[in-house]
């Protein structure tokens, strides 16, 4: 993650960086992803050059990749969102509903 502000070209510039010093060591970087809404990118990279990243002007901090799963549903997400029948398609309670002839 970048620092906030950092635009799209800041970013793609930092991993650039980011890929030559590193090959430097003797090391490779892959370059997977630049976020767009966010100042970030995701590398994959030796551990054994996190203080090179860590050191970059523009880098806030780094977070390893990680997997989220969702186990159970909450127990209220009924309330929230209604259940739809078992076609996928919505239905809303009137077929009138919102519309004026």
């Amino acid at each position: 993650m970048l620092r906030a502000g950092s635009s799209e070209a800041e970013v793609r510039g930092t991993a650039r960086r980011l890929q030559a010093r590193v090959a430097r060591r003797g090391h490779l970087t892959e370059l997977l992803h630049v976020f767009h809404l966010l100042p970030a990118f995701l590398v994959r990279m030796s551990s054994d050059v996190l203080d090179v990243a860590l050191k970059m002007p523009h880098v806030k901090y780094i977070e390893e990749d990680a997997y989220v799963f969702a186990q159970s549903i909450p127990w209220n997400l009924g309330r929230i969102v209604p259940p739809q029948p078992s076609s996928g398609a919505y239905s809303p309670p009137s077929k009138h509903w919102g519309v004026r002839k």
